[in-house]
């Protein structure tokens, strides 16, 4: 639970009003241990806090308020927040969500600690201490079997407010590295988040690029035969133009002679059964492909959709966190031989279409999956 720090320094609570500081303390109040609010609850705070200083609220000045013990969180939990908020004040000295920060470095303190050191201040101030333990009257029957008692006690106590200060800072210091590992793991998620969308947009781009070399070559060859009927005393440029095309051609005819060879169903049992679809960056690269490899392919393949990932030879893995071209996250890549892999994924409701991506061989420079 937040606690509401902020009202210990004096500078910050000197500069807000006390209707302001009434709002910001029941905003507090609702904040998680790392000073954010839960999704989605900003109009449930705004309508709380109305209610409770009787005068409406706008959303905005809620999220101005989460805003500035946000920052003013950060600048004392987290070192590497600590610097970049230190440079955006300095560069925006006038932000208002840096109220807070402002109140706390003008004031000197500069760590969370500095605060939690106040608090245990205080509250050894307040713990009554026992100088002479002798002094107490004790039954004379009693008195040598607590005497060892009450001499160790009393060296106890002498060492009692250096154990409170112990176990004080014990905790402060417990507090801040959970609190640190709270902000590592949003951190971590925030930049899994920018990946992934990244990724995406990487794969939308390598399809469109697909789509622009197909339309390009075929103007190539739009290009070059348009300049052997301009040049008819240059026959090597029609000689061009017919190799591409042939080229072309071949690899279409391959295309056709190969997919009829191609699984389209899938049936893993009792995990399910579906179609197969296969991309076209999937099947460009299969047309390019030797025909023992292509054998090598199909039959990998069918284990696949006849065995499931499961099977020995296709050493099935999921991909983790590394970028392999034409493929989502968290899809699969599988063994087709001793230097070739294929991606795919199986997703969708209620049926389950498996979905084959790219095959490509290992150690392809553009890919950043390792194999473990």
């Amino acid at each position: 639970m937040a606690v509401n720090f902020l009202e210990k320094v004096d500078l910050y609570v000197r500069r807000s009003s006390p209707s302001v500081l009434k709002r910001r303390a029941r905003v507090v109040s609702w904040l998680s241990n790392v000073y954010k609010a839960r999704r989605g609850g900003m109009a449930d705070i705004t309508a709380d806090v109305s209610r409770h200083i009787s005068q409406e609220v706008k959303q905005s000045s809620i999220s101005s308020d989460v805003a500035i013990y946000r920052y003013a969180y950060l600048y004392l939990a987290n070192p590497a927040s600590h610097r970049k908020i230190g440079q955006m004040l300095i560069d925006q000295p006038e932000m208002g969500a840096l109220a807070g920060v402002r109140a706390l470095k003008e004031a000197g303190i500069e760590k969370w600690e500095q605060l939690k050191l106040e608090e245990r201040g205080q509250a050894e101030a307040r713990i009554p201490i026992i100088t002479d333990l002798t002094k107490v009257k004790v039954p004379i029957g009693l008195m040598s079997a607590t005497q060892a008692v009450i001499e160790a006690v009393g060296q106890l106590q002498k060492f009692s407010p250096q154990l409170g200060g112990l176990v004080e800072t014990l905790v402060a210091s417990s507090a801040r590295l959970v609190d640190e590992r709270v902000l590592l793991v949003e951190e971590i998620q925030t930049l899994r988040s920018e990946a992934e969308t990244h990724r995406q947009d990487l794969n939308s781009l390598q399809e469109r690029l697909q789509t622009l070399q197909d339309a390009i070559d075929q103007t190539h060859i739009d290009q070059l035969r348009r300049m052997a009927a301009s040049h008819p005393d240059r026959p090597e440029i029609g000689k061009i133009a017919e190799d591409l095309e042939r080229e072309r051609a071949k690899q279409q005819e391959t295309l056709l002679s190969i997919e009829p060879r191609l699984p389209h169903a899938y049936d893993w049992k009792k995990e399910g059964s579906g179609p197969v679809i296969y991309e076209k960056t999937f099947l460009n690269a299969l047309t390019r492909l030797a025909e023992d490899e292509v054998t090598q392919v199909v039959k990998a393949l069918k284990q696949l959709c006849e065995c499931g990932p499961a099977y020995p030879a296709l050493q099935s893995k999921r991909v983790v966190q590394e970028i392999i071209p034409y493929t989502p996250s968290r899809a699969m890549f599988s063994r087709a031989a001793s230097d070739l892999r294929f991606t795919w994924q199986r997703a969708g409701a209620p049926v389950s279409v498996l979905t084959i991506y790219w095959l490509y061989r290992r150690g392809d420079s553009r890919i950043q999956q390792r194999e473990r």
